[in-house]
């Protein structure tokens, strides 16, 4: 099976992961992509999401990818966790390390059935959670 992975952002790692996809020679297999302002037609594209993150606020790239139907492979921390439902949306890696999210990608391929996100539905939740507070 051939596999591409696009990076898409930009940050502090983009010169290690320059050096790491020519190392390894993957030029052909990894692109950066930098930041993109309207992400949604590119990502309707892909079939899975990676959400690695260590630390996020709201994880909205997680939300929108989730919103054009991606099956999200995220890291085990409490926004990613809170969006995915506990895993019903989603793959939770079981560990935060390489070997963690590999093994969350393996499980992606077995293609098993996750409940669709409803965006409209998270939204909604989100505006009550908020009036809660206020």
């Amino acid at each position: 099976m051939e596999a591409k992975l696009y990076i898409l952002g930009s940050g502090i790692l983009k010169e290690e992961l320059e050096t790491k996809i020519i190392e390894l020679n993957l030029s052909g297999s990894v692109q950066l992509l930098g930041h993109m302002e309207n992400i949604r037609n590119f990502l309707s594209l892909m079939d899975y999401f990676i959400f690695p993150s260590l630390y996020e606020g709201q994880g909205m790239a997680l939300l929108e990818a989730m919103s054009v139907g991606l099956l999200p492979i995220v890291s085990d921390i409490p926004t990613s966790r809170e969006i995915v439902a506990g895993g019903n949306y989603g793959i939770i890696s079981e560990s935060n390390d390489e070997q963690g999210l590999a093994l969350a990608m393996m499980k992606a391929l077995k293609k098993e059935e996750f409940s669709s996100f409803d965006l409209e539905s998270y939204n909604q939740n989100v505006i009550n959670r908020i009036k809660l507070i206020l």
